[in-house]
C-alpha cells in the first residue's frame, strides 16, 4: 500500500508507512485546526479519488496553502529556517557517516 504525505510541502509516494489514525499536531498550536482540516480533505481524496486513478490533487489545495501558510509563520515565529530545513543531506558528503570500524 502507498501513502503520500508532505515534507518540503511536495507530495511524494512512500511504500509502507504506518498511519497514526488523529496523526500529530502541527509545529504550531494555532495551525492545529487548520492541519486537521487538511488532512480530512487529504484522506477523503485520497481514498475516493487517488486509489480510483483520479490524481487531481486539486480538491485540497486551497485548505493547503492556507495551512502552509500557518506552518510557515511557526516556523519563522520558533526561528527554524525554511532554506535549513529544505537542505539536500542525504546522499552527500554532509551527510553523518557512522564511525569507521578499526
Amino acid at each position: 500500500m502507498f501513502y503520500i504525505f508532505s515534507l518540503d510541502f511536495s507530495l511524494i509516494l512512500v511504500k509502507n508507512l504506518t498511519y497514526i489514525p488523529g496523526g500529530m499536531n502541527s509545529i504550531g498550536e494555532a495551525c492545529n485546526d487548520l492541519k486537521k482540516e487538511y488532512d480530512a480533505c487529504f484522506n477523503a481524496w485520497f481514498s475516493e479519488h487517488f486509489l480510483k486513478g483520479n490524481t487531481n490533487d486539486s480538491m485540497c489545495a486551497p485548505l493547503f496553502k492556507v495551512y502552509q501558510q500557518c506552518v510557515k509563520k511557526a516556523m519563522k515565529d520558533q526561528k527554524i529556517d525554511l532554506q535549513e530545513v529544505n537542505k539536500v543531506i542525504l546522499g552527500t558528503e554532509n551527510e553523518k557517516q557512522p564511525p569507521k570500524v578499526s
